[in-house]
C-alpha cells in the first residue's frame, strides 16, 4: 500500500507542475537555449536546476520561499534575462551564423543551470512542490515534480534545437533576444510589484 501511496503521490505532483509549467518562462528558455546548445546540454542543466530546486522545496517545505524575499529573486532573474537577450539581439556575427556550441557542451550546462535556478527560485511550481511533500511522500513528490520539469525543458530544448536546423540563425538569435527580454520584464513586473 505504501508504493501505491508513494506513486500517486509522484503522479499529483507531475500533474499539477507539469500543468503549472506548461508554456512558462522556463519553456521558453530552454526552447531559445537548445538552438545554441543543443538539446542536451539544456536538458541536463535543466535537470540539475530543477532537481536541486525540487530538493530545497521538500526540504525546506515552504520555508525557503518565506526566508528569501521573492522581490529580490524576481530582480535577480529579470537582471540575467536581460544581459541574455541584450547578447542575442547586439552579440551578432557576420553572415548570420550562430557560434558553434563549445566542444564539451559544458557552457551551455552552466548556462542552463543558472538561468532556470535564478527563474523558478520560489516560483509557484516550487512552492507547489513544497506544499505536496507535507502529505507525507517526499521523495514520490520531488520524484514526479522534477520529472515533469524536465519533460517540459526537455521538449523546449529539442524544439530549440530542431528549429535551429530548418530557420534561418540570425532570426532564431533575434527571436531568442526577444524572448529573453519579455522574461526580464515579467520578472522586474514581480520584482517592482508590492510586497
Amino acid at each position: 500500500m505504501q508504493s501505491l501511496d508513494a506513486l500517486i503521490a509522484a503522479g499529483r505532483a507531475a500533474a499539477l507542475v507539469g500543468l503549472a509549467e506548461l508554456g512558462d518562462k522556463s519553456q521558453l528558455v530552454c526552447l531559445v537555449l537548445g538552438t545554441r546548445y543543443g538539446a542536451v546540454p539544456v536538458i541536463a542543466g535543466a535537470a540539475l536546476a530543477f532537481g536541486l530546486l525540487n530538493v530545497l522545496a521538500v526540504a525546506a517545505g515552504g520555508l525557503l520561499a518565506t526566508a528569501l524575499d521573492a522581490r529580490l529573486v524576481a530582480g535577480a532573474s529579470a537582471a540575467l534575462f536581460a544581459v541574455f537577450g541584450a547578447l542575442a539581439l547586439v552579440g551578432g556575427e557576420e553572415g548570420g551564423e550562430l557560434p558553434a556550441p563549445p566542444a564539451d557542451r559544458r557552457s551551455g550546462v552552466a548556462v542552463t543551470f543558472g538561468a532556470l535556478f535564478l527563474a523558478e527560485l520560489g516560483d509557484k511550481t516550487q512552492l507547489a512542490v513544497a506544499a505536496l511533500a507535507t502529505d507525507g511522500a517526499p521523495a514520490a513528490t520531488w520524484a514526479g515534480g522534477t520529472l515533469a520539469l524536465v519533460a517540459l525543458a526537455g521538449l523546449g530544448a529539442v524544439l530549440g534545437q530542431a528549429s535551429l536546423e530548418r530557420l534561418n540563425p540570425r532570426r532564431i538569435r533575434r527571436a531568442g533576444g526577444l524572448i529573453f527580454l519579455i522574461a526580464a520584464a515579467w520578472a522586474a513586473r514581480e520584482a517592482l510589484s508590492p510586497p
